[in-house]
């Protein structure tokens, strides 16, 4: 009887309407009635290969997006009140924006720390680690120096904002936490160097 299937342009043999299998019924067969099963079986196998590098290129392109370097983070020093030599922070910027947080530890009362003895050295003051938009040429012009410490993906910074602050993200507000300043404990200088330092792990990690 005649083949009820139109048959393909591409393949001009399968246009025949009373040749079965290609005019090859030795190597093929076609229960269907429309494609002969070496023919499936090709088409699957090339869809496979298809599939499989869609699926290892969007793997590499995920991959490689979220190892993307998108934040520099810089250890900075600055003006600071009078019986302090500077004040450190930790600042971290988006590179292509030039905006980002600084990271604060600070005295909630300065004044009662400047006007005292020699024992506000040794006393534990009230103080507060702040989150503050601002802008990276804001913060080279308040500051000493500004050195680039390390370089972070989107996960990477998530990560250290998280541990450093024990909060999530910022989302362009300002946040404090409050904290005891010590001079022999917490304070700008150790927290701003152990800031840094875990920094520096952070960024070598696969996130």
């Amino acid at each position: 009887t005649m083949d009820s299937f139109e048959g393909t342009s591409v393949d001009p043999g399968s246009l025949h309407k009373y040749v079965y299998t290609a005019n090859d019924p030795i190597n093929k067969i076609d229960p269907s009635g429309f494609t002969s099963s070496q023919e499936l079986q090709t088409t699957q196998t090339s869809l496979q290969r298809i599939a499989t590098s869609f699926i290892s290129n969007i793997s590499r392109i995920l991959n490689a997006d979220s190892k993307f370097k998108v934040f520099e983070v810089f250890f900075v020093t600055g003006p600071t009140i009078p019986r302090l030599p500077s004040h450190w922070f930790i600042y971290v910027n988006t590179i292509a924006l030039n905006i980002g947080f600084r990271y604060d530890v600070g005295i909630d009362n300065p004044d009662e720390f400047q006007d005292g003895g020699k024992e506000v050295y040794f006393k534990s003051w009230e103080g507060f680690i702040q989150v503050t938009k601002t802008t990276k040429a804001a913060v080279e012009k308040d500051s000493f120096k500004t050195i680039r410490i390390a370089l972070f993906s989107v996960g990477q910074y998530a990560l250290w904002h998280t541990i450093v602050t024990k909060a999530p993200m910022p989302l362009g507000r300002r946040e404090k936490e409050e904290i005891n300043y010590r001079m022999c404990g917490i304070n700008c200088y150790t927290w701003s160097l152990y800031a840094a330092g875990l920094s520096k792990i952070i960024e070598r990690l696969p996130l």
